[in-house]
């Protein structure tokens, strides 16, 4: 179970540190997702800024219980992969701040917003 949540970190991680897939589709199938329903047209800066802003809400959060090295979840065995999934998703919510092109910028969000949800439903399964 640890292992599984553990390789849940990294590879969210990974595809933060990732750029938009440029690859086949079995390498990267797009997440159907509320936010993606939403934007059903080429996103706008208002697109971007409302995706950055729930992200950088969840970061906040997430980034007050990783800095907590007393907490519960850095005590578990998941916590320096979690540590790790955070600072990549800081790194991600500063590149989009200066990202001119919406378009790159909210690909780049949606990325970082689809592996939050399969952390999430990666945590919660167990």
């Amino acid at each position: 179970r640890v292992l599984s949540v553990a390789m849940c970190l990294v590879l969210g991680a990974q595809a933060l540190r990732a750029g938009p897939a440029k690859t086949a589709p079995l390498e990267k199938a797009p997440a159907v997702t509320k936010m993606s329903k939403e934007v059903a047209h080429k996103p706008t800066e208002a697109d971007v800024e409302k995706l950055h802003a729930r992200l950088e809400s969840l970061a906040g959060k997430l980034n007050a219980m990783v800095k907590d090295k007393n907490g519960p979840l850095m005590k578990a065995k998941i916590g320096p992969e979690m540590e790790m999934f955070v600072k990549e998703l800081n790194s991600v919510l500063s590149e989009t701040k200066s990202i001119k092109d919406p378009v790159v910028a909210f690909q780049k969000l949606e990325d970082a917003r689809a592996s939050m949800g399969a952390l999430t439903s990666e945590l919660t399964s167990h």
